[in-house]
């Protein structure tokens, strides 16, 4: 959270940034020590691995950055993988697979980081707008990307458990 206080937020922005933050920060605690085994764990073909779950992560903050500052949405061929992330299918399972925890926070922290600078350009008034075909503000569009990330630190969560669960099973 530190990161905060390296620049001057208006208050609503840096309340928006704070409570970010804060899911940021207890999700990259709660995976930082990962092994790729561990990442890649899934309980059955069609569920997402904890690495699907973190690149969709920072794949949908990405989305709400081109969306809220830009009125743009991903292109198809530009932003390919970001895309096949965003979708959590098949294919994102296959793509995102093999990849150490680095790999992982690499592209989180570099999304997360641009995601400060551009509140850094913003004041409080800025969360009253609304993007283009949308009856959201700015303010709601980046709580919605809040409460995402945090209903992912769930699924994070329970998937930690189930593969230890797995663990200690297939140890007996």
């Amino acid at each position: 959270m530190k990161k905060l206080y390296d620049k001057k937020y208006s208050n609503k922005i840096f309340e928006v940034l704070f409570m970010l933050e804060d899911v940021g920060q207890r999700m990259m605690n709660s995976v930082k020590d990962l092994s790729i085994r561990e990442l890649d764990y899934a309980p059955n073909p069609s569920i997402n691995s904890i690495g699907v779950v973190l690149v969709h992560i920072s794949s949908l903050e990405y989305y709400y950055q081109l969306y809220t500052f830009s009125n743009k949405g991903f292109h198809p061929k530009k932003h390919k993988l970001w895309t096949i992330a965003l979708e959590m299918d098949k294919t994102a399972r296959q793509e995102f697979k093999e990849e150490s925890i680095e790999f992982y926070l690499e592209i989180y922290n570099n999304v997360r980081s641009n995601t400060l600078n551009l509140f850094s350009e913003v004041d409080d008034e800025w969360l009253e707008n609304f993007s283009i075909n949308s009856h959201k503000n700015n303010y709601f569009e980046w709580l919605h990307v809040m409460e995402h990330q945090s209903q992912h630190l769930g699924q994070i969560y329970l998937l930690k458990r189930l593969y230890n669960y797995q663990c200690k099973t297939d140890s007996i």
